[in-house]
């Protein structure tokens, strides 16, 4: 049930983003790599998708689990405040 609603939360975010260039599943990400990226496609369900199938330990659900409620949700929640509180500046 916890992975229902954080992935539906990753949906709304990226949902509100307009197109994003799509990522190559193909080509492997690192930890690192990711950390580097730009917020918007940090959080797209493709590039999570792309990290847990690239990092070894993430391929373990307890893992993938665990790097989500300590890594992406926080984070993602804290993007979200942030691009809210842009938007409303913009108006």
């Amino acid at each position: 049930m916890k992975i229902a609603m954080i992935l539906m939360l990753v949906f709304a975010v990226n949902g509100c983003r307009g197109n994003q260039e799509p990522n190559d599943l193909t080509r492997p990400l690192t930890l690192a790599q990711w950390q580097q990226m730009d917020e918007a496609s940090k959080y797209s369900f493709d590039t999570l998708e792309r990290l847990k199938a690239s990092v070894p330990a993430y391929r373990d659900d307890q893992k993938w689990q665990q790097f989500l409620a300590e890594e992406v949700v926080p984070n993602i929640k804290q993007f979200d405040s942030k691009d809210k509180i842009n938007s409303k500046n913009k108006r």
